[in-house]
């Protein structure tokens, strides 16, 4: 039989988990963002209709896949600060599809896995973590809260 205080100490637990993996994964997800994805091309002057086009162009920071991340791994972080898990479990999983209909561009043009770049590893590597995170929160993984 669960006691009172035996519970504050599970949610303190799986709140924590939540936060941390969020607030670790958004903030990968907007590093990865600034580091190259592609070649030497940056994610944030990846033109953002790399996710749709295998020949894609560089672009400014507004009008690129990088600052579609940007924003992403930024919710994720203001979801696990305001308590919203599903506004992080939301990005991140948003943050993983950009991810892979990034990859699967790439790979439908002229490169290959290994023209992709730290920056891409590293947002989907934080992406993921925050889904984790999310998905810890939504008490998928057992018992919590």
């Amino acid at each position: 039989m669960a006691t009172a205080g035996s519970r504050e100490t599970d949610t303190k637990r799986w709140f924590s988990t939540h936060f941390v993996l969020a607030v670790i994964g958004g903030a990968a997800m907007i590093v990865g963002s600034f580091l190259n994805w592609a070649g030497p091309v940056r994610g944030t002057h990846t033109y953002i209709r790399a996710l749709w086009d295998p020949e894609f162009t560089t672009g400014e920071l507004l009008r690129s896949v990088g600052f579609v991340m940007i924003l992403l791994g930024s919710f994720v972080i203001l979801g696990a600060l305001f308590g919203a898990g599903w506004i992080s479990l939301l990005a991140s999983i948003l943050g993983v599809a950009v991810v892979i209909l990034f990859v699967v561009e790439v790979l439908r043009g002229s490169s290959s896995m290994g023209d992709l770049h730290m920056g891409l590893w590293l947002s989907l590597a934080g992406a993921v973590l925050a889904t984790l995170g999310g998905l810890s929160r939504r008490n998928i993984f057992g018992s919590g809260p």
